[in-house]
């Protein structure tokens, strides 16, 4: 094994496997294997931005002054929101890191495992700075089985990866079987069911929260996490399109298609748990209940299923037809929720935006 395999022949041909391939030497820009893979990746580098653009005083007010049963359900879903973003962000490059063998793959998993962190981290420092006692929310956090539940089938998921990972960094490398490959692809599933189901529901709740006019901070640095989340689902799925065309991962697909579409069945079964969860113990959001909420699950999971071939869950009830939370796309569109800096308290705006709107033959004098 080394960091920089300068016996890597890729280059020759221009082509370069997924996975499981040579290890690779320079990051070859030059030869892109999957132009919609580096597509994605631009995409997401383009719309960077920070926590610390943000200040959370006035939610800190407006926590401060909320029932327990609405500042439960805003504190609660923080937390269950940072488990999420902490599992992805520990997990993306890490696990699948040591396994890529493609230039544009392993840049791709680079960047969606910082964003990861930048949302991980913005949550730790909206509990910072607008809760009074952080200490002991981050402590209730840790206690929750509730909270760490949500985290459950995916973190299983990736453990199975995990052990496959430390073999090939550990044991000098890993054969190319059926076996790693499938767990290579459960694991892509597992990451898309994390940022197409799972993180939309929280959304919901954070939002409903947002539209009664007050966590409006909040509310815009979530809605920042949302696009990013958005745009994540979108890329694990052209991963997986490209993982089709290489290798038998199209056998392996249809020989385990029920076992895959269970573990989806599980992610949405853990996402209506959180839902009757987060309305118990006399919580309540103005304009949103346990009945919506678990909705709007079947909502945002249906796409998943279809995009993969799978049937639907019938136990989990009928597909909405539309959207049952119509607020989420005011959200879900970062531009529509980007407010001025003197509106809302934002120490930058916007930073980090590809604007390409200079002609050609425009000249400069310096």
């Amino acid at each position: 094994m080394s960091v920089l395999n300068f016996e890597n022949t890729n280059y020759i041909s221009g082509k370069y496997p997924l996975f499981l391939g040579q290890e690779l030497c320079l990051n070859d820009e030059i030869n892109v294997t999957y132009p919609e893979i580096e597509s994605i990746k631009n995409r997401q580098q383009s719309a960077f931005w920070l926590s610390t653009e943000y200040s959370f005083e006035d939610d800190r007010v407006d926590l401060q002054e909320a029932p327990t049963s609405e500042s439960d359900v805003m504190i609660l879903n923080l937390l269950a929101q940072m488990a999420l973003d902490s599992l992805a962000s520990r997990s993306i490059i890490e696990l699948f890191g040591p396994l890529v063998s493609n230039p544009e793959l392993h840049s791709w998993f680079l960047v969606q495992s910082f964003f990861e962190d930048i949302h991980a981290a913005t949550y730790s420092r909206i509990i910072r700075s607008a809760c009074v006692d952080s200490q002991s929310v981050l402590e209730r956090g840790m206690n929750n089985l509730e909270v760490f539940e949500r985290t459950k089938k995916i973190a299983e998921v990736f453990n199975e990866l995990k052990k496959i990972t430390g073999e090939h960094m550990y044991k000098g490398g890993v054969e190319n079987t059926y076996t790693v490959r499938k767990a290579l692809l459960k694991a892509v599933f597992a990451l898309y069911a994390l940022e197409q189901i799972s993180f939309n529901a929280s959304f919901a709740a954070t939002f409903a929260l947002a539209e009664t006019g007050k966590y409006q901070t909040i509310g815009q640095a979530v809605s920042a996490i949302a696009a990013d989340e958005t745009m994540h689902a979108e890329g694990d799925l052209i991963v997986f399109k490209c993982m089709m065309r290489e290798d038998d991962y199209a056998v392996i697909f249809e020989d385990n298609k029920e076992e895959f579409r269970d573990l989806f069945v599980a992610i949405t079964q853990q996402e209506h748990n959180w839902s009757e969860y987060i309305f118990s113990d006399g919580r309540k959001i103005l304009g949103l209940n346990e009945h919506l909420l678990k909705e709007y699950v079947n909502y945002v999971a249906a796409p998943c299923y279809k995009n993969l071939g799978f049937d639907w869950e019938q136990s989990f009830g009928e597909i909405p037809a539309s959207n049952p939370l119509p607020y989420m796309d005011k959200y879900l569109n970062r531009d529509s929720v980007a407010a001025a800096p003197q509106e809302i308290q934002v120490n930058n705006y916007r930073v980090g935006q590809v604007d390409d709107d200079i002609s050609d033959d425009e000249e400069f004098d310096f």
